[in-house]
């Protein structure tokens, strides 16, 4: 079991195609272990929100 830094809230911000920031809050338990941590998009999908690849084959974020 690896030991964690505890609970806390936290914020990510994500910024769309046409320039809008979305701020997504969360509330997850921290590990030293994680470097590149997974997040729900669930809430952004219900409001409308997709990822997708640019033209670069990068992800972005578009609001249908």
């Amino acid at each position: 079991m690896h030991k964690t830094h505890g609970c806390r809230e936290i914020c990510i911000e994500l910024v769309g195609d046409n320039g809008e920031v979305v701020m997504v809050k969360e509330r997850g338990c921290i590990s030293i272990h994680v470097a590149q941590p997974l997040i729900s998009y669930r809430r952004l999908w219900k409001r409308g929100w997709t990822i997708s690849l640019n033209s670069k084959n990068e992800p972005k974020l578009s609001h249908a």
